[in-house]
């Protein structure tokens, strides 16, 4: 299927997600200017084939990377493509440092093909890009030819630069022959510098001290910075310079010659050698994709153009996992869906905690796939492509437009709305906001309904409540929050899909210190607030949610310690009954040999007794040397019996020598002691734990796990720490007994408060609600009468005030 034409709103997308840096670090990632120009080429795509072959092209340059092969291009491709262009015009030609550069280049190139095409089925979108690339050899050849080491013309490039270069030599040995007859006759005669013989306008010269130049008649070429000397070609020698400078000029018009006959067979090889360039330099920009992927930790997402949404696992924000990483700090990555059952996801929640960075984290991500990038996230990302995004992130005032930020926000609303479709992606911070609340929610309500009947998917984040009501009742739109840890006060940076978040307004305003009268005048103003039942309940549910997610981890920490016990204890008896097989197995070798001892000396001893006629005396001393044989073998059974239960007793120390973790719901005992009971809640050096009915904190290397003394007691103390654990599981730390009467009320608080105190918990909440006052009066008598109870306060006004108790206990 053939998406319509990209289009994406506003005109500065790329800076308002980031990707204007993703682009900009590719850019410096770069190692040639080519390779800088195809990253500011960078564009929005919806062609599946195109964009999938983008992405194998990263891929295909990770892996290659991965075996240690790196790109070793020169910086100036571009200045290498201009020179180029002498190629195509007759008469001109490469300088002999142009063509040195330019064959060290296709020496690289040719290195690079041969990394790729040695393996094409492991690079295939690589390969793709150097196919058509034909073999250099022929070129480095032609420039090897004329060119020595050094990159210089070889003087025998031609048959007639030898003899003119032979010539040059012949004429500069003849001419400095004369040169230091003159000079050695001035310096005697105290008219010449010490300095020697040197060259001026390719003339070979005499350092003459300036009051003595008309000592040395000649032509004066130059003189010395300081104007001390004059540097005089002596008259003698003037025909011999002008014989040797004729010889100069001869040689660079032979060099020239031989540069364009260089070019003129180069010539044909032009369209290959240029092609070839700029295949490196698109090489150079896959290069920098990849490097930018391998930092970011991205993946090539599944991508379907038929998919119905997008599933984006463990995503991140690549610029902002780069900051934070030189921090040595971590982001909190991102779950998300879009499908048909929750196309557009109303996200909302505290200041500063997450939701516009998670916008912007969905949209860039989207923008980066379709621009042929792989993703910061994990496997099991799925993807599809949009034909457009439309996004209203930040403030969009305008002064050159005359545009409030309300108006602006509008301006981009009546976009999306004109131009939204199935296939577009909007993304929407703060719907609404700018304008008087009680006229800009019903305004951003009519917005995000007419926007989500055009099919489009969407993320708009909000702290308008009529917003999170309205899509809680539309099919096909779900709420999110932002999670918030209520014990701190603060962000977690985690998005929870399905129940909507609580601004937390007066949480906040606590936090940061604000003046107790301004924020008990706030609450006072807020009871008459139809949306505070709403935020109080969002409160409770993230209270809630967070004593789940708590209970949760505990339960994994728990599970993974048996597993280790349990690999332990496998292993165990592995080792134990490896070496009861070797102790068997020795036994019974040394048993054989006793055996096979003491079978021969039986015989002998009834070879003896036949031999004695049964002589009664020697019959006596046979027997007894049989029986010191066996007691001896019984000692040496008796041995290797005790032998054996050291070995399994040192496999079972060793075993118990592991070290402990101990957690909460684990069943120990006071070392030296059989005394068994639970661990309800540890510090890093000590444990509450349940011995019955009392409970005491231990020192953790007082107690060591529970062996039990037989079989019937592990069973009870398993069922016991099942049942408890259950009941640990199932105990809620609020109680609601609005409505109740009073004596059912009282022994109903009576065992919840005892179940509370021996599981271990220490805060706990009753709902009485105010009413005639008569359960809050009967509470609080039987608060005072029990010794566990440290103390309670009624809640804040705007969590029920004094219709609940908040109570702590011992």
């Amino acid at each position: 299927m053939q998406k319509s034409a990209p289009t994406h709103y506003p005109a500065n997308l790329e800076e308002k997600l980031g990707f204007d840096k993703v682009k900009a670090f590719v850019s410096s990632s770069c190692s040639t200017d080519l390779g800088k120009s195809f990253s500011e080429k960078i564009r929005f795509s919806t062609e599946m084939d195109k964009i999938s072959e983008w992405l194998k092209q990263t891929d295909d340059m990770q892996r290659l990377m991965g075996s240690g092969f790196y790109l070793q291009l020169p910086q100036d491709l571009l200045e290498h493509l201009q020179q180029l262009n002498a190629l195509t015009v007759d008469g001109l030609f490469l300088y002999e440092d142009q063509l040195y550069s330019l064959k060290s280049l296709l020496i690289s190139i040719t290195v690079t093909v041969k990394a790729i095409a040695n393996d094409p089925e492991l690079y295939p979108a690589l390969f793709r890009i150097i196919e058509d690339i034909q073999p250099l050899d022929d070129c480095i050849k032609i420039i090897d030819g004329v060119l020595d080491k050094e990159g210089k013309l070889r003087f025998d490039a031609s048959p007639e630069l030898k003899k003119i270069s032979q010539g040059i030599q012949q004429k500069e040995k003849d001419v400095r022959r004369l040169l230091t007859a003159k000079f050695e006759y001035a310096r005697k005669q105290g008219w010449a510098g010490d300095t020697g013989i040197t060259i001026r306008n390719e003339r070979l010269v005499i350092p003459v001290i300036a009051e003595h130049k008309r000592k040395i008649p000649g032509f004066v070429h130059d003189d010395s910075q300081s104007g001390k000397f004059l540097y005089i070609e002596p008259v003698e020698c003037l025909e011999e310079n002008n014989l040797l400078k004729e010889l100069y000029i001869e040689r660079k018009k032979e060099a020239e010659r031989i540069l364009r006959e260089v070019a003129r067979q180069l010539s044909p090889h032009y369209q290959n050698i240029t092609f070839s360039i700029r295949r490196m330099g698109l090489l150079d920009f896959i290069s920098a994709k990849a490097r930018f992927s391998l930092q970011t930790i991205s993946i090539v997402p599944d991508l379907n153009e038929d998919a119905e949404g997008l599933i984006l696992q463990a995503a991140r924000h690549p610029v902002l996992f780069l900051q934070m990483s030189r921090q040595n700090l971590q982001v909190v990555p991102l779950d998300i869906e879009l499908n048909e059952l929750q196309r557009c996801i109303v996200v909302s929640g505290p200041n500063a905690g997450g939701k516009s960075i998670t916008l912007k984290t969905v949209g860039l991500l989207q923008y980066m796939l379709q621009c042929g990038f792989p993703v910061p996230a994990k496997n099991g990302t799925a993807m599809r492509l949009f034909s457009s995004i439309f996004i209203d992130i930040g403030d969009n005032q305008s002064i050159e437009q005359n545009l409030s930020s309300y108006s602006s926000h509008l301006k981009s609303m009546k976009h999306f709305i004109n131009n939204a479709n199935e296939d577009t992606l909007f993304l929407i911070d703060e719907l609404g906001t700018g304008t008087d609340p009680l006229l800009g929610a019903p305004m951003a309500e009519a917005i995000l309904e007419t926007l989500f009947a055009t099919g489009a998917y969407g993320i708009v984040t909000t702290h308008f409540s009529n917003l999170k009501t309205f899509a809680s009742n539309t099919e096909g739109m779900v709420n999110a929050g932002m999670a918030y840890d209520l014990e701190h006060l603060e962000p977690l940076y985690r998005l929870q899909v399905g129940v909507p978040g609580s601004s937390f307004t007066f949480e906040v305003a606590k936090k940061i210190g604000l003046n107790k009268k301004v924020l008990n005048l706030a609450l006072e103003k807020n009871k008459s607030n139809e949306f505070l039942d709403l935020e109080n309940l969002l409160s409770e549910t993230e209270r809630s949610k967070n004593e789940t997610e708590s209970l949760k981890q505990r339960l994994k920490e728990k599970e993974s310690y048996f597993n280790d016990l349990i690999s332990e204890y496998e292993k165990l008896k592995v080792d134990i009954l490896g070496n009861r097989k070797k102790i068997i197995s020795d036994a019974n070798l040394k048993a054989l040999q006793l055996v096979s001892d003491a079978n021969k000396d039986i015989e002998r001893t009834i070879k003896e007794i036949k031999e004695n006629k049964a002589d009664k005396e020697k019959t006596k001393e046979v027997r007894e040397k049989l029986n010191v044989k066996a007691k001896k073998i019984t000692e040496l059974l008796k041995k290797e019996e005790v032998a054996a239960e050291e070995i399994i007793e040192e496999s079972v120390a060793k075993f118990k020598l592991k070290p402990v973790v101990f957690i909460p719901g684990m069943l120990v005992q006071i070392k030296e002691s059989t005394s068994k009971g639970e661990i309800l809640e540890l510090n890093k050096s000590k444990a509450l734990v349940l011995f019955g009915i009392m409970q005491t904190w231990v020192k953790l290397t007082d107690i060591e796990p529970y062996s039990g003394s037989n079989r019937q007691e592990k069973k009870q103390a398993k069922e016991y720490s099942d049942a408890m654990f259950n009941k640990k599981t199932l105990f809620s730390t609020d109680l609601d007994i609005r409505g109740e009467r009073g004596d059912a009320a009282m022994q109903k608080v009576t065992e919840w408060l005892d179940d509370a105190h021996m599981l271990g918990y220490s805060k706990l909440k009753i709902i009485h609600g105010r009413g005639t006052g008569i359960l809050r009066r009967l509470m609080t008598d039987k608060l005072k009468s029990l010794n566990y109870v440290s103390g309670w306060q009624s809640e804040s006004e705007q969590f029920g005030g004094d219709g609940v108790t908040l109570i702590e206990l011992k």
